[in-house]
Parts: C-alpha cells; structure tokens; sequence
C-alpha cells in the first residue's frame, strides 16, 4: 500500500514539474492584442476623418461689408454659398411706434443694396459695349439710364431675406441673399424693356448674355457689400 502511495506521489510530482515547464503559447509576429485593437481604432478613426472631410462643403470666401456690422449680421453673410450676391439694409427705431416702419426700411434697403450690385453689372457692360460698338452714344446712354431706374425701383422678388434682427442700439438689420442667376435674369428683364427703340437686337443680345452677366455679377460679389442706411440710401 506505501509502495502504490509513493509511486502516486511521484507520478504527480513529475506532472507538476512539467507542467511548470512548459512554455507560455507564442503570440502571432506583430502587435500585441492591445496594440492591434489601438491600431484598428486608429485606422477607424482616420477612415472617419477622410470621411468627414470629403462630406464638408467648401467653405466661400469671406464676405466684407463697408463698415462694421454686428456679429449676428457677419455670421449670416459668411454663410452665403459663392454664388449668391448679399444685401445689408439698416434702419433705426427711436421708440414703438417706429419699430414696423423702420423693419420694412431695413427690408427695403438691403434689397437696395443688391440692386446697386445689378446696377455695377450694367454701367460696366455699357462701358464695355461703347468701347466696341458704333452704336447711337444718346441711345446707349438712354438704355443705361433706364434700365438702372428699373432695377432701382424693382422689388427683387428673387432676393429672400435670411436674417433680419434688432440690435442693443435700436438698429433694424436685414439680409438678403440672391442668387448671381437671378441676378442675371433681373438685369435682362429690365435692360429689354429698356431697349426697346433705342438698341438694335443684335446690340441687344450681346449685352443680355446671360452667361456674361454671371461672370461679371461674380466678380462683383467680391467688392465689400454696401450697408443702406439713413447715410446711403
């Protein structure tokens, strides 16, 4: 019976001692777990980013008025796509009573202030075409005349009006934006009506392209935006 019990014990014995030698299993050549699991991560995240970046629009260039504005007012501008003209219109409200008639000046002006964008275009077409053509000098002057007074007393129906809010003077703000195709579109409906006995069709159709037009209201764009106000209006 000893004999059965030392034999057990030194079997168990030498089962301990091989196990306590055997060797940790090798992990695969590379990273650790926590190294691979980081490196997925990593590689998730970068996946995320390139995503996130190809899915942000491109930011337009930054939008500069004649003089200060408030903040609430530079924030609506900058966020103007690039092919969108912007209107800035002010007016003051001395007490209650004035409050609504100096909101619809405010809303007046800033279209105002896109009308003399479209103004810019035509008086700049018209110097152009004079420097080419051998056209009548009185009826190209008329045509320019009139087609700036019809801008100037058009509403703008195109030019919608993104924000518009008091600030802590008591000062109306408004802005409008419209795009540079509906700004080619008004300039053509009121140099036509504009044209009509003065300027022969095919003088005519080279001052309404429209794709010409575009390219010029896109160069204008890029001038500071006039505030109307009391001052400018």
């Amino acid at each position: 019976m000893k004999r059965m019990l030392k034999k057990l014990s030194a079997g168990v014995s030498v089962l301990a001692l091989l196990a306590g030698c055997a060797s940790p299993p090798k992990q695969p050549a590379g990273n650790t777990p926590a190294e691979n699991t980081q490196q997925s991560t990593g590689v998730n995240r970068a996946a995320d980013q390139t995503y996130l970046t190809t899915a942000v629009p491109a930011a337009a260039p930054a939008r500069r008025t004649t003089r200060n504005v408030p903040d609430f007012v530079r924030t609506a501008m900058q966020g103007a796509p690039k092919d969108e003209l912007v209107g800035v219109g002010m007016a003051v409200s001395k007490d209650l009573s004035t409050e609504q008639s100096a909101m619809e000046q405010a809303e007046s002006r800033a279209r105002a202030s896109i009308s003399r964008q479209l103004q810019t275009v035509v008086q700049n077409r018209i110097v152009d075409h004079r420097r080419t053509s051998e056209a009548d000098p009185a009826a190209v002057i008329s045509y320019q005349e009139t087609t700036i007074k019809t801008l100037s007393e058009s509403r703008l129906l195109g030019a919608k009006v993104v924000d518009a809010e008091f600030d802590d003077s008591s000062r109306y703000w408004v802005i409008v934006r419209m795009s540079t195709a509906e700004g080619a579109q008004e300039i053509k409906r009121a140099s036509s009506a504009a044209a009509i006995g003065k300027l022969q069709p095919a003088r005519l159709a080279t001052l309404e392209s429209i794709e010409e037009m575009e390219k010029d209201l896109a160069k204008v764009r890029e001038e500071p935006v006039e505030i109307v106000d009391d001052a400018t209006r």
